[in-house]
């Protein structure tokens, strides 16, 4: 088994660059929120606009900012470490996937951590335990992409269970999103 000493394992590709995607999403998706509690324009957006509307922007926002994250670290992961992408096709359905499944937990979380009062150490720690489902799914599915065999129909079933997942969370996430806006810490 000859290897090319600047490419990075096949098996761990999957593993590592949604590591990279979800560290990357926990410092900059919880943002938003965080500013408006410490620069207390969180009340005006609250006369201003209905709840709903305020979760729709501020899960538009995290959608926007999730893809432009995976639209700089997918390709920068496989130019830096040569990772062949033999299923480009599959390996977007998974990050487009991925990033709602993000964004979705994220949006609601961050709302939660903005009422926390040390916001940023809060976020990473109450993120863990909601976004470490959907990042194993999406390790898992993202595998056959950078070439890893897995059993038939597995990774499709991952990917589903991705969808199910951020199905579940954002519907959830819009109905309690006014009644964590109207908790006052």
């Amino acid at each position: 088994d000859h290897r090319d000493l600047h490419s990075f394992p096949t098996r761990r590709s999957s593993d590592l660059v949604w590591l990279i995607v979800f560290f990357a999403a926990a410092t900059g998706l919880a943002r938003p929120f965080v500013k408006e509690a410490e620069s207390g324009t969180e009340l005006l957006l609250r006369q201003a606009a209905r709840p709903e509307a305020v979760w729709l922007g501020k899960f538009a926002f995290s959608l926007g900012l999730m893809a432009a994250i995976e639209l700089i670290v997918f390709p920068l992961f496989g130019a830096f470490l040569g990772v062949d992408v033999r299923r480009p096709g599959w390996l977007a359905a998974v990050a487009a996937a991925g990033a709602v499944s993000l964004s979705g937990a994220t949006t609601i979380l961050a709302a939660m951590v903005a009422k926390a009062r040390a916001r940023s150490s809060v976020f990473a720690v109450a993120a863990l335990p909601v976004l470490l489902p959907p990042l194993v799914l999406l390790v898992e599915a993202s595998g056959p992409a950078f070439g890893v065999s897995v059993g038939a129909g597995q990774p499709r079933e991952a990917l589903l269970a991705v969808m199910s997942y951020s199905g579940i969370l954002i519907v959830l996430s819009w109905f309690l999103f006014p009644e964590i806006g109207r908790a006052h810490v």
